[in-house]
């Protein structure tokens, strides 16, 4: 049984109970669905905007859904293993998408926003150099000082979304076509 409190009210409850803490049922999959701030929230939701439209459209709307939650399920499993405080976000999720994406389409170009002071611009940079910035940044947060972002969750995540992506690639499960660039097991072979 779970023991809160009588002055909590229950929006505050439900958040309590959803942030992943430990192996809580709830919190493994409710922890996708809150964020630390509206900024986080922001962030995450470009993020999936980006690299969820690209999945989505080599899969249909049916297994997107069941696909972002095994990746955030599986991030969450990971994290809770290495990493024992609280944790709330997509994050995991979301770079399982990014995993996916990364075995679609590794070569190609994304368009990146920039802002400095009162600057604003684009500028385009390949998959694999940006994917793998993020990558490399996470191994090294899990090495590094302690930081409020869950290392773990975002490279497990990524790294089942990898697997999904380029299983479902080699298994002819998804279909590319003449323009589509190289996958990833493209350039493997």
């Amino acid at each position: 049984m779970y023991f809160l409190p009588e002055r909590v009210s229950g929006f505050e409850l439900a958040k309590e109970i959803m942030v992943l803490d430990s192996w809580n049922l709830v919190g493994v999959f409710g922890y996708m669905f809150l964020h630390a701030d509206f900024v986080h929230l922001a962030g995450n939701m470009y993020l999936l905007w980006v690299f969820g439209n690209a999945m989505c459209s080599k899969i249909t709307g049916y297994a997107y859904i069941p696909l972002f939650i095994l990746f955030g399920v599986v991030a969450a499993g990971f994290h809770n293993l290495i990493d024992a405080r609280p944790a709330v976000g997509a994050s995991g999720a979301l770079f399982g998408v990014v995993g996916f994406y990364f075995a679609l389409y590794p070569t190609n170009k994304i368009s990146c926003l920039w802002f400095m002071y009162s600057r604003a611009g684009t500028f385009e940079i390949s998959a694999h150099l940006l994917v793998g910035f993020w990558v490399v940044q996470d191994i090294a947060g899990l090495f590094g000082a302690p930081s409020p972002i869950a290392h773990m969750a975002h490279i497990s995540g990524f790294l089942v979304g990898l697997v999904v992506g380029y299983w479902l690639l080699i298994t002819g499960r998804i279909a590319m076509y003449d323009y589509d660039l190289k996958t990833l097991p493209d350039l493997i072979q």
